[in-house]
């Protein structure tokens, strides 16, 4: 069966809306512009690639740089208001992203533009850097989860691979369409 996505292009229903991918700080410029090639031949709506520590950032920038739909870079710091592009470069840390939205927020209430009573999950996810919740999130690690994009993740589904291969994430894709999203419950 298909849906159409948020640009009017149909895609496979059991295909995740927002797939996101957590690399290690030593994954090559091919890899990264091979994601977002994948997720556009997978029929992904929206891609995120988190490096979180990434030292050659220029080439990362270089190897996406002419990507059609472009690939919005998010740096350290960086609010939502940045990058609006759907498909993102991340090189921000879970924690830091979240310490900085609670930054955003705190200055937002101390400048009268929030009470403290409005705050909700909402009001801080839309202070993320990497706004979102996305569908699957691909962890490419040896042994432990990353706390890469701690807060948009809670109610994804995990796929963890050794290698970011177009065949694992194929794979990914499959098993996404195969299970029972429960949201936590």
């Amino acid at each position: 069966m298909l849906t159409s996505g948020s640009d009017g292009k149909e895609r496979p229903e059991d295909v995740p809306q927002h797939v996101a991918a957590v690399l290690g700080r030593e994954a090559g410029p091919s890899e990264v512009r091979d994601f977002y090639v994948w997720c556009d031949e997978l029929g992904v709506e929206k891609a995120t690639l988190c490096i979180p520590g990434a030292a050659d950032r220029e080439l990362y920038a270089e190897a996406v740089s002419e990507l059609e739909p472009s690939v919005g870079v998010v740096e350290p710091g960086d609010g939502p208001e940045k990058v609006t592009e759907e498909r993102r470069l991340s090189y921000v840390g879970g924690r830091e992203e979240v310490v900085e939205a609670f930054r955003r927020l705190a200055r937002d209430v101390r400048e009268g533009q929030l009470s403290p009573e409005e705050i909700a999950s909402d009001t801080i996810s839309e202070r993320l850097a990497v706004p979102g919740e996305p569908d699957l999130l691909v962890e490419v690690s040896d042994d432990a989860l990353s706390d890469v994009l701690v807060w948009q993740t809670v109610y994804s589904e995990l796929c963890c691979v050794d290698e970011l291969t177009e065949e694992a994430l194929r794979r990914c894709v499959e098993e996404y369409g195969e299970r029972e999203r429960r949201y936590g419950r």
